[in-house]
């Protein structure tokens, strides 16, 4: 402990350079690859030679140089072109404005970083593109085929300087109507003879009707199966019915329905004009008022009302 040995040594080849040497400079040199230059050496455009001066230990002999070569970038691929997935080619059966793109990741010999370009175009209507560097992505506010088409989609993949392009798949999103009752019955319950109810109040709820479809509808046909009372007219006043929009307020076209009372009849009568239909904003309510008339005998009435809808 405390103590220390020497041992006596030669140092054999020194070379001193004027800069400091890569990792892999140093290994070709260890390695005596003087035939070598390493790539951290080289730069794209340089222009290289390799030149030869004899020397007999006395004088320099005639200086000798080979051909010049110059450094040229790799040579680039294109990545790999994407494979479409969803929507599928030729799908007809699309109703949500709304749709996911999906494809395959191309992949690039060179390990460049890859974005794609999707495509889409239609029979009638601009071409559209969108970028992102994932392999899917979400288009809201897809046109109906009365609006546009037909839509082509595909994917062009890019390592910034090459690209390739995926087939062309197409599909069409079909103008569909899907109407629901959300509230389907109105019971004024018990009443007295001259007594006027109405669900304006909510109280009973009135029918609520909503639009799940992708375009917009009319409630064109509203009718009923019989008459509500016995010792009156039919239609009259004592059973009317109104448009109104207070659980979602601008969900339909106000100024082109009924929004004030009007008679229930037996015959069609469009009542609700463009009720719409996104989320949120695509239920409309249909407001009962009755009024017993003061000669009515006490009985069980009921009448159901029949309601169609079509594309505004």
């Amino acid at each position: 402990s405390g103590s220390s040995n020497f041992f006596e040594g030669n140092i054999d080849d020194i070379q001193i350079f004027d800069r400091a040497l890569t990792p892999q400079q140093i290994q070709a040199l260890y390695n005596n690859r003087t035939d070598l230059i390493v790539s951290t050496e080289t730069s794209v455009g340089d222009v290289w030679e390799a030149c030869v001066t004899p020397n007999d230990g006395f004088a320099d002999g005639s200086k000798v140089c080979s051909n010049n070569i110059t450094i040229l970038p790799d040579v680039n691929t294109a990545p790999t072109k994407p494979v479409l997935l969803t929507p599928t080619d030729g799908n007809t059966s699309l109703i949500n404005r709304t749709q996911v793109f999906n494809w395959t990741a191309s992949t690039d010999n060179e390990g460049d970083p890859i974005s794609y370009q999707l495509n889409l175009t239609s029979d009638l209507c601009p071409q559209r593109t969108f970028i992102t560097t994932d392999t899917n992505y979400t288009i809201s506010g897809l046109n109906t085929t009365d609006e546009c088409g037909v839509h082509y989609w595909s994917v062009t993949a890019s390592d910034g300087s090459l690209t390739n392009t995926s087939e062309t798949f197409n599909f069409s999103i079909e103008p569909t109507i899907i109407l629901s009752f959300v509230s389907n019955v109105v019971d004024f319950g018990d009443m007295m003879p001259g007594e006027v109810n109405d669900t304006e109040d909510d109280n009973p709820l009135p029918f609520i009707i909503e639009n799940s479809g992708n375009v917009k509808a009319d409630i064109l046909n509203i009718s009923a199966s019989n008459a509500l009372f016995t010792s009156v007219a039919f239609p009259s006043s004592y059973w009317q019915f109104k448009a109104d929009n207070s659980t979602e307020v601008n969900s339909f076209n106000w100024t082109g329905s009924l929004t004030s009372w009007v008679d229930i009849s037996a015959s069609n009568q469009t009542i609700i004009r463009g009720l719409k239909y996104e989320t949120s904003n695509n239920s409309a309510q249909i407001d009962i008022r009755v009024e017993v008339p003061s000669s009515e005998l006490p009985a069980l009435r009921q009448s159901t009302l029949t309601i169609v809808g079509a594309q505004t």
